[in-house]
C-alpha cells in the first residue's frame, strides 16, 4: 500500500535558495513542505491538493491581481498563511490576509517555524 504523505506546507517564496532553506528546516522538524516559485504556482497547489498552510513571501505579490488571486485561493481552500518578509513595512499586507501572522525574519527559521505551528493546529469550530 503506498505511503500517504500529510498535507504539505506550501513555501511560496520569490528566492529559490530561501525556499529551499525553509523547506529543509521544516522537514527537519518532521513537517512536509513543497515549493511554489510564484503566486500562480501557490494558487495551483491550493486548487489541486489539500494544503496544511502557506508560508507566503510578501514580495512574491507584485501585482494587485496576484494578491487577489492568492487571497481567493486561500479562502476557497480554507487555508491560513504566514506572511514573511525582510522588513516590518510588509506587515499591512498580512492584515489583508485575514490578519495573518507576520514574520519579518525569514532567515531566522526557528522563529519562523514557531510562528507557523499555530496555523497547523486543527481549527476549533464553534457548535
Amino acid at each position: 500500500m503506498p505511503e500517504r504523505f500529510p498535507p504539505p506546507i506550501v513555501i511560496a517564496y520569490r528566492d529559490a535558495l530561501m525556499r529551499r532553506i525553509i523547506c529543509m528546516n521544516l522537514e527537519c522538524e518532521g513537517l512536509f513542505a513543497v515549493e511554489a516559485e510564484s503566486a500562480g504556482a501557490c494558487c495551483a497547489w491550493l486548487a489541486q491538493r489539500e494544503v496544511a498552510a502557506v508560508v507566503l513571501d510578501a514580495r512574491l505579490l507584485t501585482a494587485a491581481d496576484e494578491l487577489s488571486a492568492v487571497q481567493r485561493s486561500l479562502h476557497q481552500a480554507g487555508v491560513r498563511a504566514l506572511v514573511v518578509a525582510d522588513g516590518p513595512e510588509y506587515r499591512p499586507l498580512a492584515r489583508q490576509f485575514d490578519d495573518a501572522p507576520f514574520w519579518c525574519r525569514p532567515d531566522e527559521t526557528d522563529g519562523l517555524i514557531q510562528a507557523l505551528r499555530p496555523l497547523l493546529a486543527p481549527a476549533v469550530v464553534p457548535v
